[in-house]
């Protein structure tokens, strides 16, 4: 409707005694607004600054953004409910009310497909929230949540997540929402059709996919765009091993493996065991196979499942794997999923009668069959591997040890670090005379960077490294070449 034909409608509404449906098109339009409230209830209103300032200077730029704000409004209001919002319901005095918002922008054209789209009222606001997730980058809902905010009571809440939970329910067999479900067919999410938003929606609205914002509490989230590139040494007999798993992880390849395993009826995960002693880069080297191969990679946090309420860790791995098929629906690609640290988490099961032990031994059970059912790429890392459960071990397809650097690639790694600070001749002392891991040597790196940034100079390259590759205890190596003492260079 143009500004002419508002005003037309405007008078015709008067000459009709429709006032109050007249000021609502032009308070909603942006031609006026409230001034105050009367204690008897009673409005009043004044011109809209964008509005006067039309009247005043004849500028009709003033309309324009006019029209800009009202366009967007509609928008904003379904961004407001989602960002005011924290799984709670709606209805209370200083909330947001969708309802209100279903009845006074009827007439704009998103919703208007909505409605063409979903009878139910609750479906329709579903929609609602799902766009002002996606307003604020957020591309899928859990279905507790949603629930949560469109039902006031909670049995309509246990009615509604029970509708919701089936793929069948109108609302996600529409054009409008997606369900993201778990291997059982459950719904545990739902999303905005991404064709709807695009043709929908302003351009400059349209949000790129992203799991920049995702939060769990369970695991971080590296796109593999994010991963820095780090160049990791190892000798040539375990390059070679690394080459051949690297790459089954592109895409063409690890498509074509899964497809062989379910010919010869075998279950669909691709895991990897990387075992090595702190410092050996297994960590790294998981996240720069993730880069490479362009996979998202999920780093799962095992500390996290546990609780101190009973029953609540074994919800814990539930909720954990439900949450990765969740993450699994929005991407192109599969994931890497890479348990850090495992060896401190799946240690053997015992037959302890007391309830701390049988909540154990129940975690591992339960963790072990979501790892036997799961279909995808699996990861771990251990800085040991005696103690762990043999059910625990026989699930990683590959295991692979990473090595601590030979002679020949600690002088590498000595080189690629310390280069513009030693000479050839010391290097080689140093690789020949020290066993350290590349994280060690990371480490004494960042110490004399340290002590350099501040002038001190009182300790060698050597003894930093020797230290660190002491650690905590007390025996001093004997330190070689005096002339190694000062590096001023």
């Amino acid at each position: 409707m143009s500004h002419a034909d508002l005003l037309e409608y405007f008078e015709r509404k008067l000459l009709d005694d429709s006032l109050t449906d007249a000021i609502s098109l032009l308070k909603k339009r942006g031609f006026i607004a409230i001034e105050k409230t009367m204690g008897s209830g009673a409005v009043e209103y004044k011109t809209s600054p964008h509005f006067a300032g039309y009247l005043q200077s004849g500028n009709a730029q003033f309309l324009e953004t006019m029209q800009i704000n009202y366009k967007y409004e509609f928008l904003n209001l379904c961004s407001t409910w989602f960002t005011q919002t924290n799984e709670e319901h709606f209805y209370g005095e200083n909330l947001f009310n969708p309802i209100k918002l279903l009845m006074d922008y009827n007439d704009n054209e998103i919703f208007e497909r909505i409605h063409f789209c979903y009878d139910e009222i609750e479906s329709q606001l579903a929609c609602l929230y799902l766009l002002g997730g996606y307003l604020n980058d957020v591309h899928s809902v859990p279905i507790h949540r949603l629930v949560n905010v469109i039902c006031e009571s909670p049995i309509e809440r246990q009615i509604r997540l029970k509708k919701w939970s089936v793929k069948s329910h109108e609302l996600f067999q529409g054009p409008l929402v997606d369900a993201n479900v778990n291997k059982d067919g459950i719904v545990l999410s739902a999303s905005f059709d991404r064709t709807f938003l695009v043709d929908c929606l302003p351009q400059e609205l349209q949000i790129p996919q992203s799991l920049a914002h995702y939060k769990s509490p369970f695991f971080q989230v590296f796109e593999p765009s994010t991963i820095l590139k780090k160049e990791l040494l190892y000798n040539e007999h375990f390059q070679s091993s690394l080459k051949v798993y690297s790459g089954a992880l592109t895409h063409a390849a690890y498509n074509e493996f899964q497809q062989s395993l379910a010919d010869h009826g075998l279950s669909q995960n691709f895991s990897i065991m990387l075992s090595g002693l702190p410092g050996t880069g297994k960590t790294e080297l998981a996240r720069q196979m993730a880069r490479e191969s362009d996979r998202t990679l999920l780093v799962v946090n095992l500390s996290s499942l546990r609780e101190k309420f009973f029953g609540e860790s074994e919800k814990n791995v539930r909720r954990l794997f439900d949450e990765i098929e969740l993450i699994k629906s929005s991407l192109e690609h599969e994931p890497i999923v890479l348990f850090n640290e495992a060896d401190g988490f799946f240690q053997h099961r015992n037959k302890e009668t007391s309830k701390t032990g049988q909540t154990e031994t129940a975690i591992i059970t339960m963790f072990l069959n979501e790892l036997e059912n799961y279909s995808g790429i699996l990861m771990a890392t251990t800085n040991f591997t005696h103690g762990f459960d043999p059910a625990f071990e026989r699930r990683w397809m590959v295991k692979l040890r990473v090595p601590q650097p030979d002679v020949q690639l600690r002088r590498q790694l000595i080189s690629s670090k310390f280069k513009n600070y030693l000479e050839a001749e010391q290097i080689g002392y140093l690789a020949e005379k020290y066993v350290f891991t590349p994280g060690q040597l990371e480490n004494a790196l960042k110490a004399f960077l340290l002590r350099n940034s501040v002038g001190e100079k009182s300790e060698s390259i050597e003894q930093l490294l020797a230290s660190e590759i002491r650690g905590w205890g007390e025996q001093k190596p004997e330190i070689g070449f005096g002339r190694f003492v000062q590096n001023d260079r």
